[in-house]
């Protein structure tokens, strides 16, 4: 979307202190964030 190409993304990743939960790094290869190259955004 042209309208989103500028727009930062933020990502809430919540229960963080429960056992099991996804490492902040999990999360990113969960969402392919690897693939946002000229993008913004923060876990």
């Amino acid at each position: 979307e042209e309208e989103l190409a500028n727009a930062i993304l933020v990502v809430l990743a919540n229960k963080q202190d429960m056992a099991g939960c996804l490492t902040v790094a999990e999360v990113h290869q969960a969402l392919g964030l690897d693939a946002l190259r000229d993008r913004t955004f923060q876990i």
